[in-house]
């Protein structure tokens, strides 16, 4: 399986920050067949110096559909490979 995933983050770039974020999650079976999408909606906080910066994102599910089979029996998320409430901590380095 191969996923697919787009992010956005919006807002002012100074020291601390509160962006919102959205993400789509998209899995494909040997590039030929969509096995699920997942979207995520949701906000952030981000902290940015000359030389690093980390952002934390709670982004809750708001929609996602399994295309076959279902096999979380919930029409309108996707629950078999992805939580309810996605939270994730992203670090980088600049140089």
């Amino acid at each position: 399986m191969w996923p697919a995933r787009s992010v956005f983050l919006c807002g002012n770039c100074h020291r601390w920050n509160s962006p919102f974020g959205a993400r789509n999650h998209n899995e494909w079976i040997d590039f030929k067949e969509w096995e699920h999408t997942a979207f995520f909606v949701g906000s952030a906080l981000s902290y940015r110096t000359e030389r690093w910066w980390a952002t934390l994102t709670v982004l809750p599910q708001v929609y996602g559909k399994n295309f076959g089979e279902n096999p979380d029996d919930e029409p309108a998320l996707v629950l078999d490979q992805h939580e309810k409430i996605n939270v994730r901590l992203l670090v980088g380095v600049s140089f």
